[in-house]
């Protein structure tokens, strides 16, 4: 019974998956990115929301950017701001240091 019990917790664990939550954040402008790891390389990075006036919010929202990095880097040196979308993880692979994978990039045109 506990066998049982255990593979059904391990099964609900792994359906969630990097499914278990989708969102947005913007506007927003990317503020760092670095690689980080050891042995597996990964994108990091931390954005800020900003108001309608310029304004920056004081704490950083931290994300992965494995598959859009060549994108988050051309946002961050241009200071583009941008709407993030991504999908979070349950469980946060070994692989990357965030729960937060950007699955999305696209500037916004400002007045």
């Amino acid at each position: 019974m506990r066998i049982l019990l255990v593979l059904l917790v391990a099964f609900a664990l792994i359906g969630c998956g990097k499914h278990y939550s989708e969102g947005t954040i913007s506007p927003a402008v990317i503020t760092k990115l670095s690689q980080k790891g050891l042995i597996f390389k990964s994108c990091e990075g931390e954005a800020v929301k900003v108001s309608p006036n310029g304004d920056r919010a004081a704490d950083p929202w931290t994300f992965n950017a494995d598959d859009l990095a060549a994108q988050a880097q051309q946002a961050l040196d241009s200071n583009w701001t941008v709407t993030l979308q991504y999908r979070q993880w349950l469980v946060t692979p070994p692989t990357i240091d965030n729960d937060r994978v950007v699955t999305s990039i696209t500037r916004l045109k400002l007045p």
